[in-house]
Order: C-alpha cells, then structure tokens, then sequence
C-alpha cells in the first residue's frame, strides 16, 4: 500500500471541498496528524519566543526612545563613578592610597558617632514615631546611619578592599529608587520598573565590553599573583 499526501482540505466528487469532519478512515486519521503537527510546532515556536524574550532578553513596557537613552545614561552613573574610582581602569589606585593615608584614622570616630546617634533613637524610640514628621525624621534618621557606615566603610578600604564594591551593591538600587521621585513621579511605579530592564542591560554589557578591552590591552592589566602584590603594595592596602 502507497503512502500518500492527505491535503488540509480535500475535494468530494462534486468537485467540493470536505472538512476533517467530512473525511472518513485513513483520510481523517491523516488529517488529525497533519494538524497535530502544526498544532506541536505552534506550540514550540511560542515557547522558544517566551525563552528567548522572557529569560534571556528581558521584557519590558514600551518606552520612547529618548527616555530610554535618559534612563540608560542615568542607570550608568553609580558604575561609571565606581569604575572611575576604585578599579584600576580609572583612579583606583591613587583613590585606595589617600583613602588608606588620610582618611583611615577617621572610622573609628565616625563608628562611635553612629553607635551614639542609634542608642539615641532607641532611647527615643524611633519606630514609634507615627505622625507625618515622624516618620519622615526616620526615614532621614536611617539614611544617616546607613550613610555613615558606607563612608566608614570606604575611609577603611585599605584594610577592607571590597568594602567599596559593597558601598556600590547598596548604592545603585537607591540611585535607581531616586530616580523615578525626581525624573519620572508622573510614571506608574510598574511602568517605572519595566523600563529599567532594557536600559541595565545595555550598561552591563557596555561595562563588561569596557573591561574586556581594556584587560586584553596591556600585559600589566590581567590579574595575577604579581600585579596583585604590585597593587596592593602600590595602594598602601594590607
């Protein structure tokens, strides 16, 4: 028996056409694969476009193109003052020597002022302060603190390396946070968010391409036991 190919639509002897509900035998059977196939690659198809779009391009809300050129330059800032400042692409090393020289002896002081002002508001008892002032005064009140330890934190680089890259990881939601009140307060905040996706990748990549260029450029830029003791001696860092 020849195998044959079954059309989506078959003429009758009238020279009619029939539907898979008028076909009988083999011809439906055939019919109702051919259509499972379709039916199993739409499907596919579907998925593989949610994969792509959905985890490894991230999905976002319609944006005009300037605003996401705005948001894409505003969402660079933190990473580029941290790269500018603390790698060695930018001013890293000197930064670490003066942080290490100048500044170190201040965390102590800057530590006791902070333990000082927190026992203060607890004696106040800060979470209960309900009215409008109040709760703005512990909304100043926490950024002091948090504040104060970041920049303790960074006074103390030289003996806490990545305490800078801690500072940025803190840093870069609350920049990203402020942003919407100061630029965008007439968004919604879903909107607001879905807009970041596009314009956080575009800076990841730039930054890594960034890197990447820059430490195939020279020898004395890849990571190594030697450059390692170089730079650590070179930024005064234990």
């Amino acid at each position: 028996m020849s195998n044959q190919t079954v059309p989506l639509i078959q003429t009758d002897g009238a020279g009619g056409t029939a539907s898979s509900a008028e076909l009988t035998g083999p011809d439906k059977e055939n019919y109702g694969s051919v259509q499972g196939i379709d039916s199993f690659s739409d499907d596919e198809n579907t998925s593989s476009t949610r994969l792509l779009f959905g985890t490894i391009i991230p999905s976002f809300e319609p944006i005009p193109w300037y605003r996401f050129i705005i948001l894409t330059v505003l969402c660079a800032v933190p990473g580029a003052v941290y790269i500018l400042a603390f790698t060695q692409i930018g001013m890293g090393l000197t930064v670490f020597t003066m942080l290490s020289e100048n500044y170190e002896q201040y965390v102590g002081t800057i530590l006791t002022y902070l333990l000082g002002f927190a026992l203060l508001l607890y004696v106040l008892d800060v979470a209960h302060w309900g009215s409008n002032f109040g709760k703005i005064s512990q909304i100043v009140s926490c950024g002091i603190l948090l504040i104060g330890l970041l920049v303790a934190g960074v006074f103390d680089a030289g003996n806490q390396p990545y305490s800078p890259t801690c500072a940025f990881t803190i840093l870069t939601p609350l920049w990203v946070m402020l942003v919407k009140p100061v630029f965008y307060w007439k968004e919604v905040t879903r909107t607001y968010v879905s807009w970041l996706s596009g314009p956080l990748l575009i800076d990841a990549l730039t930054f890594v391409a960034v890197w990447i260029t820059w430490a195939f450029m020279d020898d004395a830029n890849e990571w190594n036991s030697i450059t390692r003791a170089a730079d650590a001696e070179g930024s005064a860092c234990e």
